[in-house]
């Protein structure tokens, strides 16, 4: 169950060696003065393992950090490393805080307050902003983990698109279908919200139902596809403004992959049915399990300056609506209206879709 696979003869075998080739990556860069090898390695989450997850009733949801991060790998701080080198010479920089989001601190700017932003990320100690985004998190009741446990880039990019070899972080699904408070789901990366839309790929040999393309990447297709891939029935409905159903339940398929496609683009907030069978190897129920979530898929906070955006339908609308108000002031709205998500709150994010 590894996604845009590349290079893989044997699934379990590579699946087993995942330890075993991200400490030759690190045995690498300190023989070889912390360059990069040229042919890119197997790399493991290194933030997944540092917050621990609560019993609270939302999730942010990403990917993987950019390479950067190992800028912070104490092992290779304990060998006296001072830089990262690309094969090419570019150096990478440290991350602005060693956590998610801290290479640029983009959804945090979105996330947090001025005053709270301020607070820490002018601390002189970039560990204690690490602790302080935990705190943050803790104190508003917010989940946040990315959807993938390893991958191997097809090069040396920051870019979704060019992660592969992905391995999914089980452990976040066994959370999320385990916790009896989550409601709500925030994926920072996703088609949904842009004119694409979903998009459903059928592979014959593997799953001749048809199953979310990953193509692309983004957070909310992974998660999707992850599930599919182990058993698991998802379907999504719409609803509008007063949470009414406008759009029934469609199960994700081949045979509604034209009007899913249709019904799913320019959405900030649906609805998920997840339905797991019994005695999946997933969470060793006994009995069938059928869960249901409100799913907010806004633009990625890495993109709010980019001018294109403007051309989408949801921000069009609402700058026209709000004049002399900008990208960021909506993706802050949406993100605050997740948080609290009372009945206006609902309302206001029901209101976005196109």
């Amino acid at each position: 169950m590894i996604l845009r696979q590349h290079n893989i003869n044997n699934e379990e075998e590579y699946l087993n060696s995942i330890q075993v080739r991200n400490n030759e990556l690190l045995h690498h860069l300190v023989h070889n003065n912390f360059v990069l090898p040229e042919q890119t390695p197997v790399e493991i989450h290194p933030y997944i393992s540092e917050f621990n997850l609560g019993q609270y009733d939302k999730y942010i949801i990403g990917t993987f950090p950019p390479i950067s991060y190992l800028r912070d790998n104490q092992l290779l701080l304990d060998n006296g490393m001072h830089h990262l080198m690309q094969p090419n010479g570019k150096m990478f920089d440290a991350p602005k805080i060693p956590f998610y989001h801290g290479n640029r601190n983009s959804m945090w700017d979105i996330l947090l307050e001025n005053d709270e932003a301020e607070d820490i990320f002018n601390h002189p100690d970039r560990i204690e902003s690490k602790q302080g985004l935990k705190n943050f998190l803790n104190n508003n009741s917010i989940n946040y983990s990315d959807i993938i446990y390893s991958t191997r880039r097809e090069k040396y990019t920051s870019e979704d698109s060019a992660l592969g070899n992905i391995v999914i972080n089980e452990d976040l699904f066994k959370h999320i279908l385990s916790n009896i408070k989550v409601d709500r789901l925030l994926f920072n990366t996703s088609n949904v919200f842009g004119i694409s839309g979903l998009s459903i790929h059928r592979n014959m040999n593997v799953n001749p139902m048809g199953s979310i393309n990953v193509k692309s990447g983004g957070a909310f297709d992974f998660f999707f596809r992850g599930l599919q891939d182990r058993g698991v029935k998802v379907e999504f409905c719409l609803l509008n403004d007063i949470n009414q159903v406008i759009f029934d339940w469609y199960e994700v398929n081949a045979t509604n992959a034209v009007t899913l496609n249709l019904m799913f683009k320019t959405k900030i907030i649906i609805k998920t049915r997840i339905s797991i069978p019994a005695n999946n190897p997933l969470l060793q129920n006994t009995i069938a399990i059928q869960k249901e979530y409100f799913i907010i898929t806004p633009f990625s906070p890495a993109a709010v300056n980019r001018g294109k955006l403007k051309k989408n339908h949801i921000i069009n609308n609402w700058l026209h609506n709000n004049v002399g108000q900008t990208p960021t002031r909506l993706l802050k709205n949406i993100y605050k209206a997740f948080v609290n998500f009372d009945v206006n709150d609902q309302k206001f994010l029901l209101s976005l879709n196109h």
